[in-house]
């Protein structure tokens, strides 16, 4: 950005002319404007420029020839090369070249050369971006997300009653997570002590082991908890904690739970088959299923 600055506000000689809020530039008498810088490396930069007269885009390097004649001639082979392939399927040509003389530049050398090649433009990048996009942690948006807080008191209800409406992502993470490092493990444990609700929190979210993934599996075992509170009124280890007066945070860790009785076990393995036996509605059946998975570990 500091570059592209610099050659809004120093002009280049026949080649480049600038206008306030407009800069635009010349190659063998046709105006480009720059639009943006693409990229920089050694001696050259890249913009984005656009044709005034057509608005095709186009790549524009720019190389600076600091060492006088030689570093010219270097530059003018890579304009050769390009010419060298100029009908080659699936190798860059060149759509126009120009050797400009830097003036007012504040270089040693008042006669310093820039070599401007224009290049085609390509929109979707090299790829390397995409490697990068695609990479975990990378440019692109996750393929997937949890929430990892849900619990009734996020859970808003329509005008119309009968339709849930998901609240509050302010706990809201990329999915799957994998656990690469002890310091990463321990960040992600602080993260969910502060905000996942512990009486709705999965086990592996209380003691994050590295080499785990933290993923969606995490908002299927707080669904199950917060439909187990729409029959119960709380959460199943916060009834298993006044049950027996023990942690809750032992109880949710252990995933230790249980019905209250038989008559609402009833009610939930009903609710349950209904569910099942209705494909638009298997997700939040599917919510507390898995949660019976989960205690199976402690059973």
């Amino acid at each position: 950005m500091a570059q592209l600055l610099l050659d809004l506000v120093t002009s280049f000689g026949n080649c480049l002319s600038c206008f306030p809020g407009s800069p635009t530039l010349k190659i063998n008498n046709r105006s480009f404007k720059i639009l943006r810088l693409l990229g920089e490396g050694g001696f050259s930069y890249v913009y984005l420029v656009e044709d005034t007269s057509t608005q095709a885009q186009y790549a524009l390097k720019k190389i600076r020839c600091p060492f006088g004649a030689e570093s010219v001639a270097q530059a003018m082979r890579e304009v050769d090369a390009y010419r060298l392939f100029g009908r080659t399927p699936g190798i860059i040509h060149a759509v126009d070249h120009a050797v400009a003389s830097e003036r007012g530049g504040g270089g040693d050398d008042p006669g310093a050369k820039t070599v401007y090649v224009l290049l085609p433009y390509y929109k979707r990048g090299n790829l390397q971006d995409l490697i990068n996009a695609n990479a975990p942690g990378g440019g692109g948006p996750p393929s997937s997300y949890a929430l990892r807080d849900i619990k009734p008191g996020k859970i808003m209800i329509t005008d119309s009653g009968n339709a849930p409406i998901l609240m509050d992502l302010g706990s809201l993470a990329a999915s799957p997570l994998p656990i690469t490092s002890p310091s990463l493990a321990l960040q992600t444990q602080d993260t969910a002590a502060e905000h996942s609700t512990m009486p709705y929190r999965a086990p592996e979210l209380f003691d994050v082991q590295t080499g785990a993934v933290i993923d969606t599996k995490v908002d299927i075992w707080s669904m199950g908890c917060t439909l187990y509170a729409c029959l119960v009124g709380k959460s199943p280890f916060e009834a298993r904690s006044d049950e027996t007066g023990g942690s809750l945070s032992l109880w949710s860790f252990n995933g230790d739970w249980r019905f209250p009785d038989e008559g609402v076990r009833g009610t939930a393995t009903g609710a349950m088959r209904a569910q099942v036996a209705a494909p638009a509605a298997a997700a939040a059946a599917g919510g507390y299923g898995l949660m019976n998975a989960h205690s199976d570990r402690a059973a």
